[in-house]
């Protein structure tokens, strides 16, 4: 199911716009919670729900059920922490096919709507919060064919006085926001190429961070001191982890779980632990059927499954 949703996101993009680790699984006497998105495959295709876990994989908790426990296809997903750890963002589908912005408390109760989505066969995307606290941003899918294009926008936390800061032939997604609150980091579709852009919080100031390297990069996210950034990019027929300096300099290939592009694994949806010192991301490399969580260092080191299920488990966030 992970694999057709990562692929139906290039399809989309472009209409529109094993293995050296350690399986063995990490204890803590004070262990990080995980917040992810999950799914499995005896509910209706397309049903994902927000869940948490210990960092053992202990105290699995599903915190959403909008799909009625997978008797529904709705998807619930894209989860990320509130800096202050007290809420999650997540984008659901419950409401209106092309998905809007919600905000919950941690143990899933206090489910409310931030970003109302109002244009139909629109699709919005992606939400992140400012390290203050006091604005979000996220992608907004418009139009349709060969003009649909991702654009960015921001908003007060409450959803108040939304705008686009990006605008047609832009093909934005994506989008981060470095611990400073000065600079955005986005995904921008040009041509056949997907490059890691970044600009001004008001949109000003445009420019790519990279030009070279893996041909479609996506999922972009600051390091806690905002000195590096990691995401995935697809290599041959999978897709793996990646690492550069703010500046854009110094690409480095932490993961190979494709064996260089050769095998259809995905590893992506990677994030920080709060310290920096701990990278977290979701890749099928287990059994090239189910995606699970792992961990590694920041140099790619030391890999460590922390779950193995029947269950995908991806986009992890860490508290």
């Amino acid at each position: 199911m992970k694999k057709l949703f990562l692929l139906s996101i290039v399809f989309c993009l472009f209409i529109s716009c094993r293995k050296n680790k350690t399986d063995i699984v990490a204890t803590s006497s004070n262990q990080s919670k995980i917040y992810f998105q999950g799914s499995n495959n005896t509910g209706a295709y397309g049903w994902e729900e927000i869940f948490s876990m210990n960092e053992d994989g202990s105290d699995q908790k599903q915190l959403t059920n909008f799909s009625k426990s997978g008797a529904l296809a709705i998807f619930t997903g894209e989860p990320v922490l509130s800096p202050d750890g007290t809420k999650i963002f997540f984008n659901s589908h419950k409401d209106f096919l092309g998905g809007e912005i919600f905000s919950m408390n941690l143990d899933g109760s206090g489910v409310t709507k931030i970003i109302i989505n109002s244009f139909a066969g629109s699709s919005i995307q992606s939400p992140f919060i400012y390290q203050n606290g006091q604005k979000i941003v996220f992608t907004h899918e418009l139009d349709s064919f060969a003009n649909r294009h991702g654009e960015i926008f921001t908003a007060d936390i409450n959803g108040n006085n939304e705008i686009a800061i990006t605008a047609f032939p832009d093909n934005c997604f994506d989008p981060c926001v470095d611990p400073a609150n000065t600079t955005i980091v986005y995904s921008n579709l040009v041509g056949s190429r997907m490059e890691l852009y970044a600009m001004n919080l008001n949109g000003t100031n445009k420019h790519a961070l990279t030009t070279t390297g893996p041909a479609l990069k996506r999922h972009p996210q600051f390091s806690p001191d905002g000195t590096k950034i990691i995401f995935d990019a697809f290599i041959g027929v999978g897709a793996d982890i990646f690492i550069i300096n703010a500046d854009g300099s110094n690409m480095t290939q932490l993961t190979n779980y494709t064996n260089s592009g050769a095998i259809d694994n995905y590893s992506w949806g990677a994030t920080f632990s709060k310290d920096g010192k701990t990278i977290y991301f979701s890749s099928d490399e287990f059994n090239n059927r189910t995606s699970q969580l792992y961990k590694m260092n920041i140099d790619g080191s030391n890999k460590i499954k922390l779950t193995s299920s029947t269950e995908d488990k991806f986009n992890p966030c860490v508290k």
